[in-house]
């Protein structure tokens, strides 16, 4: 089974509304390149990550 990581639940949440990671990169001010670092897991940034949860509804 796959562990529960930011980046496995970006790219669910991601899926799930439809959109592709370029969709999501634009509406986070970001390169789809950035979006495919966090799905890979690395991420950084608070700010980022607050406002993929804004996007998703999530917390």
């Amino acid at each position: 089974m796959k562990e529960k990581t930011f980046g496995n639940r970006v790219a669910a949440l991601r899926k799930e509304k439809g959109m592709t990671q370029f969709d999501l990169a634009e509406k986070m001010g970001v390169t789809d390149k950035a979006v495919s670092k966090w799905e890979r897991f690395v991420f950084s940034g608070y700010q980022l990550y607050s406002k993929a949860c804004g996007i998703f509804c999530v917390a």
